[in-house]
């Protein structure tokens, strides 16, 4: 049961103008949105892909702020969406959500009391529901705060987490610095424009007089990654019409920006579960990018050792930097599939 408080919008897909309006995507003819309404936001939730199978593979996107429609546009799962249906949902002021949230309602315990939300709207509307939760990145660790915080649902069948934010203290911001000038200097040892030379020299200064990590200072460090592939590893990449969205000049920051909010107000700078990990006893299987620059390979060694995993339960995509389901989404959905299945 809902609490009174909480209202499930189901709409049909042809009504849903605003929202096609806004993300300019595909909707296919079985694909469903629905609404969930909460606490002044209405939250979107697009289900896509083979809903007979009655299996869902709930997508906790990254940010945070962003939104799991760069996953669906890219059609990064579509493979995944032949056998069982993805589940893609922007989370509270992220993304396309609307409402009118307070600010005061932008903690990780409302995040993570929205996702109890999400999940239970799933069992809802479809009946005996199998659910898999995805996080990447900020949604690797609002998957791992709902799963050490709450007793799994019994529809829970599974965690993927994909390069994935369960550490962010000072520990991770050191080695994702390490990354950054480790690339400036190599980069700064080659034969360079006078232009480059200054903005990588700029870059060395900028984390030399950077003491503190806040806000500000990781828009700006996430902006040096992004140049040293260490998002994107390969910059001439492409994702089906939404480059100039999320690899723009501006970066994805454009989007964080739209919703600068959560950012500066979600307080989760040097949060750290490595050492919980361990009380997620439900199948895990955990996927990090060899390249990845905003969240090191060397978090997810140190998760795979905090889990408990077996070797093949911990895959490194060796062509990846940050976001491996988009950047070799065919290893990545064969590696998903072969874990559902195992699961089953």
């Amino acid at each position: 049961m809902f609490p009174s408080s909480i209202k499930i919008i189901f709409r049909a897909i042809g009504a849903l103008s605003v929202l096609i309006c806004l993300t300019s995507c595909e909707i296919e003819e079985d694909d469903e949105i629905m609404f969930l309404r909460h606490k002044g936001a209405d939250m979107p939730i697009w289900v896509r892909g083979n809903v007979e199978s009655n299996v869902f593979v709930l997508f906790l996107h990254g940010g945070p702020g962003s939104t799991s429609y760069i996953e669906a546009l890219s059609h990064s799962f579509r493979e995944t969406e032949k056998q069982y249906a993805m589940v893609y949902w922007d989370q509270r002021a992220s993304g396309v959500s609307q409402g009118k949230s307070s600010i005061s309602l932008l903690t990780t315990d409302q995040f993570v009391e929205d996702l109890d939300l999400v999940i239970r709207l799933i069992e809802h509307k479809y009946k005996n529901a199998s659910i898999f939760l995805l996080g990447h990145s900020w949604g690797g660790l609002l998957g791992t705060m709902y799963l050490t915080h709450h007793s799994p649902r019994p529809s829970i069948k599974g965690w993927i987490e994909v390069d994935g934010g369960h550490n962010l203290s000072q520990h991770a911001f050191q080695l994702s610095e390490e990354y950054v000038l480790e690339y400036a200097n190599k980069i700064l040892s080659e034969p360079l424009s006078s232009k480059d030379r200054k903005y990588w020299e700029g870059a060395i200064n900028f984390y030399v007089q950077t003491s503190m990590w806040n806000t500000s200072n990781i828009v700006t460090h996430e902006t040096y990654i992004s140049k040293s592939k260490g998002k994107i590893y390969d910059p001439d990449l492409s994702f089906v019409g939404i480059n100039e969205i999320f690899f723009s000049e501006g970066d994805f920051l454009a989007i964080l920006k739209q919703n600068a909010q959560v950012v500066e107000n979600l307080n989760i700078w040097g949060v750290d579960y490595t050492q919980r990990l361990h009380e997620i006893e439900i199948p895990t299987l955990v996927l990090w990018g060899k390249h990845d620059g905003i969240l090191p390979l060397r978090l997810g060694i140190e998760a795979k050792e905090a889990y408990g995993l077996a070797d093949d339960l911990f895959i490194v995509f060796e062509n990846s930097a940050h976001n491996p389901h988009l950047e070799e989404p065919e290893y990545f959905n064969q590696v998903l599939l072969k874990f559902i299945k195992s699961v089953l």
